[in-house]
């Protein structure tokens, strides 16, 4: 019976996983190194939660090498006093020659204001790996910081960031609907099996 309920909640989109929610996927340049200072993205969430974010490394810089990646999610750069809200390590991360390695941190979903601007913050412990990017302006809701938090406007970072959509967001009235319907029919089950 257990069981049966679990699927349809399930279903019925009463669990849901972290989702993307911005995502700047255009890497055509190396756009900066970890032996670099201040690598920072500002972004813009669509969601009231942020629970993780990914930097893609750039193609051609430390090929074959592995490295530790932190992103850190912040309120305001580190330079203009802003509060640490997050921050994950992927380890042991290797660049590879395709540009298709990511670096992936999830945290404990952190409660933001969708359409601010907040900032993730990479850093990283080789400092032959690098960052993908572009500098056509691709991501319109931040842009690319480098060298001491010094601020590149039309410059992105290749980047995602991920929200618990399930802990944040309030169920839209089809996903209610399907969750009444559900409890109805497990009622419905119950009391037929129980004669």
């Amino acid at each position: 019976m257990k069981s049966l309920f679990l699927a349809l909640a399930l279903g019925s989109g009463m669990y849901a996983a972290s989702i993307v929610d911005q995502s700047q996927l255009t890497a055509t340049r190396d756009m900066a190194r970890f032996n670099q200072s201040g690598l920072a993205q500002s972004f813009a969430p669509s969601y009231s939660n942020v629970s993780g974010a990914a930097i893609q490394l750039t193609t051609g810089l430390g090929t074959g090498t592995q490295g530790d990646i932190t992103i850190s999610l912040y309120d305001n750069l580190p330079s203009a006093n802003g509060q640490l809200l997050a921050s994950a390590t992927a380890t042991g991360v290797t660049a590879v020659g395709s540009g298709e390695a990511w670096a992936t941190a999830y945290w404990t979903p952190v409660v933001v204001t969708a359409s601010n601007t907040y900032y993730l913050v990479f850093t990283g412990t080789n400092p032959l790996q690098g960052l993908a990017g572009a500098t056509n302006n691709p991501y319109g809701y931040g842009n690319t910081f480098a060298n001491d938090y010094g601020s590149f406007p039309s410059f992105d970072y290749t980047f995602q960031t991920f929200s618990d959509a399930g802990s944040s967001e309030t169920p839209e009235p089809a996903t209610s609907a399907a969750m009444v319907l559900g409890c109805a029919t497990l009622a419905f089950v119950r009391k037929r099996f129980s004669r």
